[in-house]
């Protein structure tokens, strides 16, 4: 089997369309965002959720962000107010925050510790995608310990599966910058386009 390679910029309807007929059935699909390619699934699929990990090749037991639409659609699986405002200086764009996730949450959107990592991405057809079928667990689109390639074309040769690949152009290959706001410390885990000093201008850190 071999992927199949839409262009967003050729017929943005078609792929709009064909990405929400694939994750509606429970399928894996490639999506550019305005960090790296990405494999992504509807959040609500734990099958298609579990699938990631197969097509990666990565431990179960690794938690997977979540990118969303908007804030309020952030606050639908996430705890009460555990969003600090300053978090929207930064969004759309790239920046995950790992929070309390919302009690209603299924524990495999998250972690075992019953946090969750959300990212609005400046992405205008990923953000549509989640607007109208809702938020997507979606993680870098490499296998385990490879770099992530910027194309979608040397994404798809690299996973070698049965996937619809959505093509938008090279990525920046930056990944987002990563911090934890689950507890009264925050702790920043990975360090992306965001710096250190303007998440405490932000008043995040």
């Amino acid at each position: 089997m071999t992927n199949r390679i839409l262009n967003i910029k050729e017929d943005w309807e078609l792929a709009k369309s064909e990405t929400i007929r694939e994750l509606q059935l429970g399928n894996q699909v490639i999506l550019p965002t305005d960090t790296v390619y990405g494999i992504a699934v509807l959040s609500s699929d734990i099958e298609a959720v579990n699938g990631i990990f197969e097509i990666k090749g990565r431990s179960f037991n690794q938690a997977l962000p979540v990118l969303v639409a908007d804030f309020d659609q952030a606050t639908q699986i996430v705890a009460k107010d555990s969003i600090p405002e300053g978090v929207k200086n930064f969004w759309p764009g790239p920046l995950t925050v790992v929070v309390p996730q919302h009690p209603e949450t299924p524990i495999y959107v998250g972690s075992e510790k019953h946090t969750v990592g959300v990212r609005c991405p400046d992405h205008d057809f990923v953000r549509s995608i989640a607007a109208e079928i809702g938020s997507l667990t979606v993680t870098s689109a490499n296998l385990s310990g490879v770099p992530t390639p910027e194309t979608a074309p040397l994404v798809a040769e690299q996973l070698g599966k049965d996937l619809l690949v959505l093509d938008d152009g090279p990525c920046s290959g930056e990944p987002s910058t990563l911090i934890d706001l689950s507890s009264l410390n925050p702790k920043i885990l990975r360090l992306g386009e965001i710096r250190e000093e303007d998440l405490s201008e932000a008043g995040l850190i």
